[in-house]
């Protein structure tokens, strides 16, 4: 237990340590989150979460401070591992996001090093206004679920999870909409593939929200992790089906 007395500047703050030994420590105050680095205290990025996703925030750097910790993919793990801890939890009033830029997965990305990351829960109001038809989302895979489940036609874990994401795959797919995508698979090569074909990757749903940000809908029905690999796969996806993603936000919706 961390216990610390005196004023602080964060309403909460999570230390992230990876096998290594290596530290991020993520100190959120309201909707804006600054990453540090663990051993040095050196901050290496801040940013706030918004309607339209997430936002990068200018910060001080002193003249003489110690060389920058590398950012961009090292930070995505240690983001994801702490997004991976609170979407466990299915906290039920509030919201589980990890917004990122897309620019977090190009190689040797031009234009700054500072990420753009903010991980966390939020309120229901604050994912409404950014993600809008999360609300509908989470509708549908709580009906599919129960459904499912009433029906009794699957024996194992797999089979219940692979039915509730066809049910849910129809239902998306009949609405017809260029903006809400479901069920769409990649190979190992990151090429657009036919729906589960072995060794693929497939994106449960898209969402093309506010302009330049796509939502990712990652549903749930066991205790699979978000991998860096994987969220690198779902932002190459984003990226490909909505080509003016500037943000992403992704949420896991696990039925309640």
């Amino acid at each position: 237990m961390r216990i610390r007395a005196g004023r602080r500047d964060y309403d909460r703050q999570d230390i992230v340590t990876a096998p290594d030994g290596q530290s991020r420590v993520f100190e959120t105050s309201g909707l804006t989150q600054t990453i540090r680095d663990g051993e040095t205290g050196a901050v290496l990025g801040r940013s706030t979460f918004t309607a339209t996703g997430v936002e990068p925030e200018a910060f001080a750097q002193p003249a003489f401070a110690p060389p920058a910790v590398r950012v961009g993919a090292a930070i995505v793990e240690f983001a994801l591992g702490l997004y991976t801890y609170y979407a466990l939890r299915n906290d039920p009033y509030s919201r589980t996001v990890l917004g990122l830029s897309a620019q977090e997965f190009v190689p040797n990305p031009q234009g700054g090093t500072n990420p753009a990351i903010w991980v966390g829960p939020i309120s229901q109001t604050m994912l409404d206004a950014a993600c809008k038809r999360n609300g509908q989302v989470e509708k549908i895979t709580n009906k599919v679920t129960r459904r499912v489940r009433a029906s009794g036609l699957y024996r194992t874990a797999q089979e219940f999870a692979n039915r509730v994401h066809f049910e849910i795959h129809q239902i998306v797919e009949g609405m017809n909409d260029p903006n809400f995508k479901s069920e769409i698979s990649f190979d190992a090569r990151q090429k657009l593939a036919k729906y589960g074909p072995p060794g693929s990757v497939r994106l449960d749903l898209l969402e093309s929200s506010v302009p330049g940000t796509t939502c990712i809908y990652d549903y749930k029905t066991g205790n699979a992790k978000l991998t860096l690999k994987r969220a690198g796969i779902l932002a190459a996806m984003a990226s490909k089906h909505f080509p003016g993603t500037v943000r992403i936000i992704v949420t896991q919706v696990k039925p309640r």
